[in-house]
Order: structure tokens, then C-alpha cells, then sequence
């Protein structure tokens, strides 16, 4: 149970890297398909993190680094409305992406609707960590549309 957005984001980040220690091994060896595991691995990050009813699922592909991690990226905004919430966090990559994540209240649990990732692309290159940070942090307009 996850009683704030952040905690939720935080325990999400946590389980998903994980599944993703344990599982990781399995691609490095010939005869063993490692997503015969990382999919019902995934499936089972899904059920104790995403809302019931979303359309949303976790990206299937098996990444290294992992995709989630704890440290790999930072909190930069929390917003609440009532039963809604968003977390917006900076990525620790090349292109200082920022990820959104919508989340929900179900019975005093916050549980993930739907994430999306915003990479700063090419023409954004030399902005700074601290630039897409100030970008976060600016308040949500509400829309999957909106640029961060």
C-alpha cells in the first residue's frame, strides 16, 4: 500500500529493478529464453503497482540498464487533486528525459494509471540536468499532451 504518489513511484522503481536483478542473468545464457520469465515477471510488477482498468502496460522489452531503477531517475514535482496525481521525474540518461507518471486513489492506495517518457531530442542536447528539472517543475497542465 502506497499512501503517497512518491511512496508508490518509489516502491514501483524498487520492484521492477528487482525482477529485473533476478531475471537479467537469464540473457546472458544461450539455452534459456530469459523472457519466458521477465514477461510473467512483469505481468506480476503490473498487478501489484498499475490501477485495475488501465490500458496501460509496461513496456516488454528487456533493457540494459534496466529501464526502472532506483537512482536512475529523480523526483522533481508531486501534484495531488483529490483521487489524481501526478509525479513528474528527470531520467538519468543522455537526453535528460523526463517521465510523467498519472496516478490514482484506490481505497487510500496510489496505484500508477499510465506513464509516458519525453526525451529533450536533439535539439535540446545541451541543456542541463538542472534546466529539465526547472522544466518539471513547473505545474501540470493536465493533459498527456503537454510538453514538460
Amino acid at each position: 500500500m502506497a499512501a503517497t504518489p512518491e511512496a508508490r513511484i518509489e516502491a514501483f522503481l524498487a520492484d521492477y529493478f528487482a525482477q529485473w536483478e533476478v531475471v537479467a542473468p537469464l540473457f546472458e545464457q544461450q539455452a534459456v529464453d530469459g523472457f519466458d520469465r521477465w514477461l510473467p515477471a512483469l505481468a506480476e510488477v503490473e498487478q501489484r503497482h498499475l490501477a485495475p482498468g488501465t490500458d496501460f502496460r509496461i513496456e516488454n522489452s528487456f533493457a540494459r540498464p534496466a529501464t526502472f531503477r532506483p537512482g536512475g531517475e529523480e523526483v522533481a514535482r508531486v501534484e495531488t487533486d483529490g483521487d489524481a496525481g501526478r509525479v513528474r521525474t528527470v531520467v538519468d540518461d543522455v537526453l535528460e528525459s523526463v517521465r510523467e507518471y498519472e496516478l490514482v486513489r484506490v481505497g487510500g492506495d496510489w496505484l500508477i494509471g499510465w506513464t509516458r517518457l519525453r526525451r529533450s531530442g536533439p535539439a535540446r542536447w545541451s541543456s542541463t540536468a538542472g534546466r529539465a528539472r526547472s522544466r518539471c517543475a513547473a505545474p501540470a497542465r493536465w493533459s498527456r499532451t503537454a510538453a514538460c
